[in-house]
């Protein structure tokens, strides 16, 4: 059962707050609930079993005027067994367009070797591509992926999977059709 605390003609404290009172806040009180907290600083801290993985959550709920609640974001900091590496995750509301179901689908991760942005087609949810960035380059998940330029992506490069006519792949880069609005192709080259 939660714990909700209610102050009334409360002295408001001076910044910075004494570190003392913030440690002895977070060893000695359990879930605490709050409205409209404005920090500059937070700190989360959890117990973590030696030789095991942890992981740290923060969550945002929306409610309705009906008074239904309901998850929007999640972040969720993840360090390994042995302490050494961290990983940081952002979790954003999809709602599937044929069953209405929500989820909560992770968007973004990241820690010192890659950062891995996720997305899912709205109209076809079986469609997802995860975009990693690492020191060695940038690797797309899905063959159809392409880079994109211009503000009304006139530009394009994109992998060909067996699109030339002997059956090899094809690096292309295309120019938008203002009359069609179709990609034309300017230039391909192949791995054979």
């Amino acid at each position: 059962m939660p714990i909700v605390l209610v102050f009334e003609d409360v002295q408001p404290m001076t910044f910075p707050y004494s570190t003392s009172l913030a440690t002895d806040v977070i060893n000695t009180y359990g879930p605490v609930f709050a409205k409209d907290v404005v920090t500059n600083h937070s700190i989360i801290i959890v117990n973590k079993v030696d030789n095991a993985p942890c992981t740290a959550s923060s969550f945002a709920f929306s409610r309705s005027s009906s008074g239904s609640v309901d998850e929007i974001a999640r972040n969720n900091f993840t360090v390994d067994a042995a302490n050494t590496k961290a990983t940081y995750s952002v979790g954003c509301l999809r709602v599937d367009p044929v069953s209405n179901t929500r989820t909560i689908e992770n968007v973004l991760e990241a820690d010192h070797e890659s950062t891995i942005i996720t997305t899912t087609s709205s109209a076809d949810t079986t469609k997802e591509n995860s975009t990693s960035l690492t020191f060695d380059g940038i690797q797309f998940s899905t063959d159809d992926a392409c880079i994109m330029f211009g503000a009304n992506q006139e530009f394009r490069i994109r992998y060909g999977k067996s699109e030339a006519s002997n059956g090899a792949n094809l690096l292309v880069m295309e120019a938008k059709n203002t009359l069609t609005g179709q990609y034309d192709v300017k230039t391909s080259i192949s791995d054979a």
